[in-house]
């Protein structure tokens, strides 16, 4: 049986969404950094997001050098 998925919003005047379903992921004053590029192209740093699922942490080499990530979905 599937329940309701409850989504948060952080507020605020520029907001990042989801490209498939438009679900609200965090706003502009959350964005750290846009200077990482990683294989399949620009990466995000952000220092809080909601209404995503995420991997586990992975040890990746970027453009950018060695970094920890996690690739992220949305959870709608």
């Amino acid at each position: 049986k599937m329940g309701r998925i409850f989504l948060e919003h952080l507020g605020g005047a520029r907001l990042f969404s989801c490209a498939s379903c438009d679900a609200n992921l965090t706003n502009r004053s959350e964005l750290i950094s846009t200077r990482f590029t990683g294989a399949t192209g620009r990466a995000f740093l952000f220092n809080r997001v909601v209404n995503i699922k995420c991997s586990k942490v992975q040890d990746r080499v970027m453009l950018t050098g060695p970094h920890m990530v996690r690739d992220v979905s949305c959870k709608n």
